[in-house]
């Protein structure tokens, strides 16, 4: 009866360990799914805010250039290097702004 004891015991200790990893390995997978989600909610607002963009007639002229030719029967086509351009600022002045916020927000989902 003893031996039987001991061994319960024993795998009462072996599972509480084993819970203990499974929280520590669902903690790692939730930092990993917050940074996740907040890296799709960023290129998520990047690419609305680009598409806003590119659809305002204050970028229209740029990135549309055979529009102001006249010529109606020509379907407008866009200028990809300026619109890559235009996404590039775009992401270089949100990241640069909200920076300190994400690493704020990382960090401490890492405590």
């Amino acid at each position: 009866a003893a031996v039987m004891v001991s061994t319960m015991e024993q795998e009462k200790e072996e599972g509480s360990s084993e819970g203990a990893d499974d929280a520590t390995t669902s903690s790692k997978k939730d930092q990993l799914n917050h940074g996740a989600s907040l890296a799709k909610a960023i290129r998520g607002f990047l690419n609305t805010t680009l598409r806003e963009m590119e659809d305002h007639n204050a970028f229209r002229h740029c990135l549309y250039p055979t529009m102001i030719s006249g010529d109606k029967n020509t379907k407008p086509t866009m200028d990809t290097a300026t619109r890559d351009q235009l996404q590039s600022s775009l992401e270089t002045f949100v990241y640069k702004k909200s920076r300190p916020h994400i690493d704020k927000v990382l960090l401490a989902g890492k405590e």
